[in-house]
This record gives structure tokens, C-alpha cells and sequence, in this order.
């Protein structure tokens, strides 16, 4: 546990005192969207097999893959996972959590839920928790699909027991959310495109994007991680 107040969206931020007197922490996360993805982007994906295919590469090769790494270096992270996922890849789900890694809540079907859509936010919330107990899970965390986040969701998230989100784009350390009514948000664990693989490695034939090397990006991240190292003691 980490100690200090991390307070709301303003910005201001108390001091953070790491364990064992470290000087930041790193929060090591993968979204394991499989094929909701690109269902959830364009609902005529669902009909094409092909396209699907480059999400249910995640689950085929993808994350068996990362585990892999993962046991070699001996490092345990968060993979935040789509009810869909847990019901269409259980056995994938089910090899994460034999590893000891944390799995949280990304959604059902990995829908962008709007505030003027009360019940599909709800519905997203809930079908999501009801896939991931069939897997044996009560995830404390959730990170929204898109990131589309709102008041009415953070709500929802106290209301189901979710203690953390990782949503917001709007710092580098932990803070509180301070709902409308001055009442207490979830936990904030910030997190950022430049440190998102997304950004680097995704495209397709119908919206195609350059790739970029494998040392390009580490250099992109390691730039990421000293600066952020530099500043992770307010």
C-alpha cells in the first residue's frame, strides 16, 4: 500500500511515499480485448471472420505469449478483460490467473457506454462482473473501454465495489475522484497513449497506420519511464 492522500482531478497531488523508500512505482497492464474490439467498433465486423482474426490473435498467440515473458522475468501484472473475453476464452483467462496475475473489469463487450445511456452503462458494469465471477473473479479495478469514462460510471463503480479505475489520461500518480455530491471516487491509476502499444502496432486493411520498430518504441518508452521516474516524488 502506498501512503500520503492522493486527492482529486485538480491536479494537486500530496506526497507519495513508495514502499521500502522506492522511488516510483511502475503498473504493468495489458488489455485483453480479443476480437470485442473490433466487433464493438464497427458491428459488421462481427460477420467477418477475417478481421476478427486479428483481435483472436491476442488470444491465440498473444497472450500465451506475454505469460511466457512474464515467468521469465518473474513480474505479476494486470490484465483488464472484457466479459466477452471471459466467456469466449476461459481457458486463456483461467492460464492468467494460475500465474498469479490480477485480472480486472474492461467491459462486456467492450462498448463505449455514454452518459445519456444510463442502462447500458449498467449493463456493460454488470454483465462484465456476472462473466468474471464464472471465472472465479471479483476484480477490484476497472479500465473503461475507449476510455470513454463519466460521473454516472464512476458512480456505478463505487456502487458495485470497484475500488480503482484506470481511465483518466489526466496525471502520473494515483489520485481520488471526488464525485458531484463531494463524496469519495474510486482510486485513480493514471494512464497514457505514449505508454500504450496501441498506438505503435495497430492497423488494419479498412484504416491502415504505420507500424514502428521494435527499437523505436523502446526508445519512446525508456524516454517515458526516466522522465516520469524523475518526477514521481511531488
Amino acid at each position: 500500500m502506498l501512503s500520503g492522500s492522493p486527492t482529486g482531478r485538480d491536479g494537486i497531488t500530496k506526497a507519495i511515499e513508495w514502499p521500502e523508500g522506492a522511488q516510483c512505482a511502475v503498473s504493468l497492464t495489458f488489455d485483453f480485448d480479443a476480437e470485442t474490439i473490433w466487433a464493438a467498433n464497427d458491428e459488421r465486423n462481427s460477420d467477418l471472420p477475417a478481421t476478427l482474426s486479428l483481435g483472436r490473435y491476442g488470444a491465440k498467440v498473444g497472450v500465451p505469449k506475454i505469460l511466457e515473458l512474464l515467468r521469465h522475468e518473474e513480474i505479476k501484472a494486470t490484465f483488464f478483460v472484457p466479459g466477452w473475453t471471459a466467456d469466449n476464452h476461459t481457458q486463456r483467462v483461467e492460464e492468467i490467473l494460475a500465474d498469479g496475475h490480477e485480472v480486472a473489469h474492461h467491459g462486456y463487450s467492450h462498448e463505449a457506454a455514454m452518459p445519456d445511456d444510463p442502462s447500458k452503462i449498467s449493463e456493460e458494469l454488470d454483465r462484465g462482473l456476472e462473466a468474471l465471477a464464472r471465472v472465479g473473479v471479483s476484480p477490484q479495478g476497472y479500465r473503461a473501454p475507449d476510455g470513454v469514462s463519466s460521473e454516472l460510471s464512476l458512480r456505478m463503480q463505487v456502487d458495485r465495489g470497484l475500488t480503482y479505475d484506470s481511465s483518466f489520461k489526466d496525471g502520473f500518480l494515483p489520485y481520488r475522484h471526488l464525485l458531484a455530491d463531494g463524496t469519495a471516487g474510486p482510486i485513480e491509476i493514471p494512464e497514457q497513449p505514449t505508454l500504450d502499444d496501441w498506438a505503435y502496432g495497430a492497423t488494419s486493411l479498412d484504416k491502415p497506420r504505420p507500424l514502428f520498430p521494435k527499437d523505436q518504441v523502446l526508445s519512446i518508452w525508456c524516454d517515458e519511464f526516466r522522465e516520469l521516474y524523475n518526477w514521481a516524488r511531488p
